[in-house]
């Protein structure tokens, strides 16, 4: 079972926009824990939300490269895919130049 989703680029992209999703929302949603008595919750929360998120947008660099080794003679029937798998590593960089420029 785990070969096939493996295999298919379409589950790999929407896992890893998931995977980065979720890791951004637990984020917010365990931030008024930061001050109140359940201060375990709002360490383990936001341990669990950075291996979410970077987990995710390092799975979203290395994707592309994993696409093309599975079916490297029909790649470009899965560009689509691949660019969904890269929204991390956009999101990333887009957030990057936004910041420099508005430190400019």
């Amino acid at each position: 079972m785990f070969y096939k989703i493996y295999q298919n680029p379409k589950y790999l992209a929407l896992a890893t926009c998931g995977f980065f999703l979720s890791g951004i929302i637990i984020g917010l949603v365990i931030e008024p824990f930061q001050d109140a008595k359940a201060q375990w919750l709002y360490s383990t929360g936001e341990l669990f939300s950075y291996v979410l998120v970077f987990g995710s947008f390092g799975w979203s660099f290395l994707h592309p490269f994993i696409v093309y080794s599975e079916t490297k003679k029909q790649w470009k029937k899965h560009l689509f895919w691949i660019f969904i798998g890269l929204i991390p590593v956009l999101y990333a960089l887009i957030s990057l130049i936004w910041i420099y420029i508005s430190f400019e």
